[in-house]
């Protein structure tokens, strides 16, 4: 932005602020001869102020009055950047308060998770020196001698123990022990059904239905059995899974007998007629093999027995459900310290670059503010000179000694 100029005079080109009234000067002496020569100013003229001089004087004021309150552009812009930091900061502020709320909540969960568990080591101590006494070790050779409830400084050794099976082993093992099951239900049920296609889709359906259900439903009871300490955990479901066990140890008993019992169909052999007859003399297909119908029987129930524990086993094959809870705790506050530091170091950043930034404001003021009152000073001196440059004009166009002394008595009171 450029101050306004007197008529005719071109910007300075010193920048947003400044004022050196290139021209003013040499026009007004100029005009002052031109004014004298043209008869508009004789010797009679200097009673008053010429038109000319009020002109000038009221040129001033206009270039007074429109020289600017400071460095507008560049304030603007500085105070924009202020406007907007100060809202980033307010966001960001207000975004670490609840940071450093959610993680004082985080870091209170993993104590409490952690004092729970140290209460359960505690207990586990305990009964371990109740047991080694009932054994009969001497008090002495006990650890804690005499104290039997156990030392109160025990402590969890920490989530430093090899985890359990992973998901994806767990799952081949489940679907092993499908596949181990199948063919046992395949024969059962094949057995009660004919040859049709129909009929054998449908004993192929209830052979993999039975022995999804015998596999996982022994998996879904050592599930909930190993989350009983689980908080809020229905006590109820996990009876009802437990109870649902019975159901299924009895049918996994039935289905082997039966198994055994298909397989155990004496040989048939063709007679004269062609007829399939059962073999003369041979009750069981296990009199061949030297084995008793008792001896097959329990394989197949043990099989299928084993199955089912090894499922139900898998399905313990987890953490203890404050140990999920502590790691998926210090899981979460870490993640909290994490975006709680990198919020503080924004907020530090941004309070460092608004402490520059109004000091850069600060110092602009006072350089604008300078260069303001320098452009003033500049501006009354130009146009003084240009009013007694004036006047030397008609002075030097009149070329009349009296007019001259008028003149200079008129400077004098200007002054």
């Amino acid at each position: 932005m450029t101050h306004p100029q007197p008529p005719g005079t071109e910007p300075s080109g010193t920048g947003p602020v400044g004022y050196d009234g290139t021209g003013v000067i040499e026009r007004a002496y100029q005009q002052g001869v031109s004014d004298a020569h043209s008869g508009i100013l004789d010797n009679w003229s200097f009673t008053a102020l010429p038109p000319h001089v009020s002109y000038l004087k009221a040129e001033e004021k206009r270039v007074l009055d429109g020289l600017p309150s400071d460095d507008r552009t560049r304030m603007e812009a500085v105070r924009g950047r202020l406007a907007g930091l100060a809202a980033e900061q307010a966001v960001t502020t207000t975004r670490v308060t609840e940071l450093e709320t959610r993680h004082d909540r985080a870091e209170e969960d993993v104590g409490g998770i952690r004092t729970r568990i140290d209460r359960m080591a505690q207990d586990d101590e305990r009964r371990r020196r109740r047991r080694l006494r009932h054994e009969g070790d001497a008090p002495e050779e006990q650890p804690g001698g005499m104290d039997v409830t156990g030392p109160e400084t025990t402590r969890w050794e920490g989530p430093y123990t090899s985890p359990p099976l992973p998901q994806w082993l767990k799952l081949t093992i489940l679907a092993a022990l499908v596949a181990i099951d199948v063919p046992i239900q395949w024969v059962i049920f094949d057995y009660f059904h004919g040859n049709e296609v129909s009929e054998q889709v449908l004993a192929g359906i209830f052979a993999v239905s039975v022995a999804s259900i015998m596999v996982l439903l022994p998996h879904l009871a050592g599930y909930l059995y190993r989350g009983r300490h689980a908080t809020g955990e229905e006590r109820p479901v996990i009876l009802t899974a437990l109870i649902l066990l019975l159901p299924c140890l009895y049918l996994a008993a039935m289905l082997g007998y039966l198994r055994a019992r298909v397989l155990l169909v004496p040989p048939k052999v063709a007679d004269e007629n062609n007829r399939l007859v059962p073999q003369e003399g041979v009750e069981s297909a296990a009199e061949p093999l030297h084995a008793s119908d008792f001896s097959i029987i329990a394989l197949f129930v043990m099989l299928l027995f084993i199955t089912a524990g090894i499922s139900f086993l898998l399905g313990t094959a987890r953490f203890h459900p404050l140990r999920t809870a502590y790691e998926g705790a210090t899981g979460h506050r870490d993640q909290m310290s994490a975006q709680l530091v990198a919020a503080r170091g924004h907020l530090e950043t941004l309070t460092v670059q608004r402490t520059e930034l109004e000091a850069a404001r600060d110092r602009l003021e006072t350089s604008a503010q300078q260069r303001l009152t320098d452009d003033r000073n500049a501006v009354q001196q130009t146009f003084k000179a240009a009013r007694v440059r004036y006047l030397d004009g008609v002075a030097a166009g009149l070329a009349d000694p009296k007019a001259t002394e008028a003149i200079a008595a008129l400077i004098e009171t200007m002054e």
